[in-house]
C-alpha cells in the first residue's frame, strides 16, 4: 500500500470510519502524512452528517482547518465511547456546563427546545413568545448567544418538531396553537439558518378538529392523531390533506412506544 499514490491512499480513506482513519494513521510515516490532507476529513464528515443524519449546514466547513474538521468527523465517536464508559454510572458529567438565557414562558411546563443534528442550532418554542432559532456556535467553547438569529412574528404558538428541507440546507418547523373550540392549529415554517438574515417563512397551515396528540414530521410530511382518534396525513409541499378514522386506539399506540 505504501507504494500507492497519494491520490489512492485518499481514496482509499474515503470509504473508512473516522476512527480507523485515526487507526491508519499510527502506521507508518506515509500513511500519516496521507492522513492529514483535508480533502480526507471534508469527506470524512460529511459522510459522518449523512450516516447519522446531522444537519450539514451545521458545520461550516469552507472556515474550518484540519483540525476542526477532524474532531467534528470524530464527534459521534467520542459521544458513543463516553456513554458506553457511563453506562454503569447514574449521571454522566458533561464535557461543559455553560448557562442560557432565553426569552421564554414563565410557565417551564410550556416550554419546549429541540437542538437541531448537529449540535450547533437550537429551537426554542413557549407560547406568548414564540419560536426562536439559536446559534450555540460551532464548538464546545462557543459563547452562549445573547439573542436568537431569528424568531417567529406570531407570539401565540408553540413548537411541535423539526425536519431538514428537501435541498438539506434549511429547516422546517412544525408550531402550533389551541383556540377556543380546542381545535389545533398547525403551522409550517422554514428557515435557513446559513443565510445572510435567516427568517422564519411560512410555508402552510392545516387545522385539527381536535386536539394533536401524537405527530410525526419527516421531511414534508406531516402525520397526525387527535384526540378524536382521527388520523390526518398532511403532504405540506402540496398543501394537501386526508383524514380518516384511526383504526386503533390512542392508548394503543401510546403502549406500543
Amino acid at each position: 500500500m505504501h507504494l500507492l499514490p497519494l491520490e489512492l491512499h485518499i481514496l482509499v480513506q474515503s470509504f473508512l470510519e473516522p476512527r480507523d482513519i485515526i487507526s491508519l494513521r499510527m502506521t507508518s510515516k506515509l500513511l500519516y502524512l496521507s492522513t492529514q490532507q483535508r480533502t480526507v476529513w471534508l469527506t470524512a464528515l460529511h459522510r459522518v452528517c449523512e450516516d447519522h443524519a446531522l444537519f450539514e449546514p451545521s458545520f461550516p466547513t469552507k472556515n474550518m482547518s484540519t483540525k476542526e474538521l477532524e474532531y467534528a468527523a470524530l464527534s459521534p465517536a467520542r459521544v458513543s465511547a463516553r456513554m458506553k464508559k457511563g453506562l454503569n454510572e447514574t449521571k454522566i458529567a458533561p464535557w461543559k456546563d455553560q448557562p442560557f438565557r432565553a426569552l421564554l414562558s414563565e410557565n417551564l411546563n410550556r416550554v419546549t427546545l429541540r437542538v437541531i443534528p448537529g449540535g450547533r442550532y437550537l429551537l426554542t418554542g413557549s407560547i406568548g413568545v414564540g419560536v426562536s432559532l439559536w446559534d450555540l456556535g460551532t464548538n464546545p467553547t462557543s459563547e452562549m448567544p445573547k439573542v436568537p438569529m431569528a424568531t417567529t412574528i406570531v407570539r401565540n404558538i408553540g413548537l411541535i418538531d423539526t425536519s431538514p428541507t428537501s435541498d438539506g440546507l434549511g429547516i422546517l418547523v412544525t408550531t402550533y396553537f389551541v383556540d377556543d373550540g380546542f381545535s389545533t392549529h398547525i403551522i409550517v415554517y422554514e428557515i435557513y439558518p446559513s443565510a445572510a438574515q435567516p427568517q422564519f417563512c411560512r410555508k402552510g397551515e392545516l387545522n385539527l378538529n381536535g386536539m394533536n396528540m401524537i405527530h410525526s414530521l419527516t421531511g414534508y410530511h406531516f402525520v397526525s392523531l387527535d384526540q378524536n382518534c382521527m388520523l390526518t396525513f398532511w403532504d405540506i409541499k402540496y398543501n394537501k390533506s386526508f383524514t380518516w378514522d384511526a383504526p386503533f386506539e390512542i392508548e394503543e399506540v401510546r403502549n406500543y412506544f
